[in-house]
């Protein structure tokens, strides 16, 4: 019962039993009886977690524990992006003056309130209307004292969700507003970054309002885990620009050309760029955490509202304020300006790319087409920036007053450049005047329509040049077929002991005046190459023949080459045509046509030689006929040819078998293109 569990009676282990405890057991359990009661109220079992209730730990069997210091949120307070302290508000103020119009000065001329009951609907204490001047505000302005940063009195204030009704029920942005700005810090954890988010406002004294921003981001480099990853690869690429470097002078030692002077230039500004980032990230601190820690601290400082020096705090905190926007600002700005140099580089590099692969025609093809189009671009450009810009300015002037797009004249030329894209900022017809629809159809039939297709045809025409000479090139090839051609003369000269590429170049640039051809013969005896002999010489050349065929040949080996094809060509028929196995029964054929063609060759000087007799004496075409019986062609034969009267006649008489005695013996049939026809068949009767 409750009267026996007692503090005193359960503080024994004896007295305490499961029976005596269970009746009051979450009212008067203690470490006495916690064995006891156990297994009744729970007492050594799981504590249970309220999640509603964020202040309670937890309850057991005895008295409630009290709360804990920290404890789990049901909602975790982290965020992916937090904002450093609340937006700022601030605005740049002029000071005003009377108008000098008669219009104002009739205006604010005007009787006194009629209702004015003072002190409620008093008269104004300044005029209707006011103008400004360009001299900064510094008075205080509805209880706010401005403060001043780079020399510019600012008005700041500090937004949230109740001072923004009190801005605009007090009208604390008038007429006297020439710049409002709202700036913001924001703090992404994940990425170790902060941002600058800033909406600038410039308010003119016509009223319009032109909004510009500026996000800027910085990161912490250095605390985050790939900054060893960035530095090794900014050192690997310094090293590598300073191999590079090397390369080009050493090539600059031996030949003395602009691009190697261009490649040295480029790669020691790589090596200083890389090395300048480097060094500025390891020695340099980076000002921006401090910064934004000691902003974060004069937020924090601010506690009390009421305290004597709010007024010094709040002061302090919007220019610290202020000079952490300018610290990250510059911060920025300093990257961008390293962002700007090494989008140079790699613009310039890329340009060099270009420029290197001008070493093949087919990849050449875009530079050389800009090389020959560049001169007519260039007129053409001269009167196409001056009709663009005309037109722009007609625009801006027109109605750029009624259009967004062509407000101002920076505006006006960037839609044109848009028109010139396709991209027409069109608009509703009926707000559309007829002098923009006159200036729509004489822009779009003077420049997107005629200029444009002039400097497409320049383009064009350009291209069918430069296509023309790689296809009239002597070396025009494929260049994956170029590359595997390099390849293997690589692995055929470290085999074969072949000079390098450089030592050939070298030797052609010193004789290039010879008209006379290449010959392997020179390339042994050079002092430029080191060839081990005329015979590896002519293996090299043999090798670039047979890649590039006959079109890296002179005229006369290019003869050479075509009679050593058409005698391979004329093997091949052979053997098909006789059912020739062997190149014995080959070489027979060819000796009994080599032995038709000698007395062919004959029998036609004889016939030539038989006609200028016949032209010095003057005979008649009969007599001529006559000249040309055996006797005397047997006659010519053993004079001019050196036989023997037997071989001539046995010659004869091969040649005049069959119907070629029959045509011989009309002397006077035809012409002499019947002799013609006599060696044809006495050909083809030897084969």
């Amino acid at each position: 019962s409750s009267s026996n569990c007692s503090s005193t009676t359960c503080s024994g282990s004896s007295n305490c039993s499961s029976s005596t405890c269970s009746a009051a057991c979450g009212a008067c359990c203690s470490s006495g009886c916690s064995s006891g009661c156990s297994a009744g109220c729970g007492g050594g079992g799981p504590r249970v977690v309220d999640i509603f209730n964020p202040c309670s730990a937890g309850f057991s069997c005895g008295s409630s524990a009290p709360p804990p210091e920290v404890y789990n949120r049901h909602k975790p307070m982290t965020l992916n992006v937090v904002g450093l302290g609340f937006p700022m508000l601030c605005q740049a103020r002029v000071t005003p003056i009377d108008c000098d119009t008669k219009f104002v000065q009739e205006f604010n001329a005007q009787e006194p309130n009629r209702l004015a009951r003072p002190p409620l609907n008093a008269h104004k204490s300044e005029s209707i209307l006011r103008c400004r001047t360009q001299t900064w505000a510094m008075t205080e302005h509805l209880g706010f004292a401005p403060g001043l940063y780079n020399g510019i009195p600012y008005y700041c204030v500090f937004l949230d969700e109740g001072i923004l009704g009190k801005i605009k029920e007090f009208e604390w942005l008038d007429d006297l507003t020439a710049y409002v700005m709202v700036a913001n810090l924001v703090y992404t954890p994940n990425s170790n970054a902060i941002s600058m988010t800033r909406v600038n406002f410039d308010v003119a004294g016509t009223g319009r309002v032109r909004a510009t921003y500026d996000l800027k981001t910085h990161r912490l480099l250095q605390e985050t885990e790939n900054y060893g990853q960035w530095r090794a690869l900014v050192v690997t690429l310094a090293c590598l620009m300073a191999f590079r470097f090397w390369r080009s002078f050493r090539n600059f030692t031996q030949r003395r050309t602009k691009t190697f002077v261009f490649d040295m230039l480029l790669s020691a500004v790589f090596v200083a760029f890389n090395l300048a980032v480097v060094i500025r990230r390891e020695s340099g601190v980076d000002p921006i955490p401090e910064g934004i820690l000691g902003l974060v601290r004069g937020f924090l400082q601010v506690g009390d509202t009421r305290a004597p020096n709010i007024d010094e705090l709040v002061a302090a905190t919007i220019i610290g304020y202020l000079e952490t926007l300018d610290l990250i600002g510059n911060a920025v700005l300093v990257e961008e300006m390293m962002k700007l140099i090494s989008y140079f580089i790699v613009v310039i590099s890329i340009f060099r790319v270009i420029h290197y692969m001008s070493v093949h025609p087919r990849i050449d093809i875009i530079a050389q087409t800009v090389l020959q189009a560049s001169d007519d671009m260039f007129h053409f450009m001269i009167v196409f920036t001056f009709v663009f810009t005309t037109f722009a300015w007609l625009a801006h002037w027109s109605f750029g007053p009624d259009k967004e797009a062509f407000q101002t004249f920076g505006a006006a030329l960037n839609s044109c450049f848009r028109c010139l894209a396709g991209d027409y900022p069109w608009t509703a017809e009926w707000t559309e005047g007829w002098m923009q629809k006159i200036w729509w159809v004489s822009f779009t039939f003077l420049i997107f329509f005629v200029s444009l297709n002039v400097l497409f045809s320049i383009i064009i025409e350009a291209f069918l040049r430069v296509r023309v000479q790689i296809n009239e090139g002597q070396a025009s090839r494929n260049i994956v077929l170029d590359l595997l051609f390099i390849f293997s003369l690589k692995v055929r000269r470290v085999s074969q002991g072949w000079p390098a590429h450089n030592e050939i170049c070298d030797h052609i640039e010193s004789t290039q005046l010879i008209q006379a051809p290449l010959t392997p013969h020179e390339l042994g005896a050079s002092r430029f190459c080191r060839f081990t002999s005329v015979k590896s010489a002519r293996s090299f050349c043999s090798m670039y023949i047979m890649y590039l065929g006959g079109s890296v040949l002179s005229s006369k080996a290019r003869e050479v080459l075509d009679l050593s094809r058409q005698k391979g060509e004329t093997d091949k028929f052979m053997m098909r045509l006789f059912v020739i196995k062997d190149k014995a029964g080959l070489e027979r054929i060819n000796r009994a046509i080599l032995t038709v063609q000698r007395r062919a060759r004959a029998w036609f000087a004889c016939k030539r030689i038989m006609v200028e007799r016949a032209k010095k004496k003057r005979r008649s075409s009969l007599r001529l006929y006559q000249d040309c019986s055996i006797d005397n062609v047997k006659a010519v034969f053993v004079e001019r040819f050196g036989m023997s009267e037997g071989v001539a006649e046995a010659w004869l008489g091969k040649l005049m078998q069959r119907q070629a005695l029959q045509r011989l013996s009309s002397v006077v049939s035809k012409d002499l293109g019947l002799y013609d026809k006599i060696i044809v068949d006495a050909v083809s009767v030897v084969v």
